[in-house]
């Protein structure tokens, strides 16, 4: 059994078979990356608006200001 702290998501969905999601010190959700790896609850413990690329661990990016749906970029 090996139990490591990270705030990077990317880095725990890749190497951790069970995640334990914390938000304010309590347990706020577990479970694997497939089950945790959704934009809206993920933006609830980062409280940042997110993005959520699919492969074979869902991969997680902040939006950036001006990006669309469809991930490109508005000239600004």
């Amino acid at each position: 059994l090996v139990v490591a702290v990270t705030h990077d998501w990317n880095l725990a969905a890749l190497w951790a078979t069970r995640i334990v999601l914390m938000k304010q010190g309590s347990v706020f959700a577990q479970g694997t990356a497939q089950e945790l790896g959704q934009a809206g609850l993920l933006e609830q413990v980062f409280g940042l608006p997110l993005r959520v690329e699919a492969g074979p661990v869902p991969f997680v990016r902040p939006w950036r200001f001006g990006e669309r749906e469809d991930g490109r970029t508005d000239a600004i």
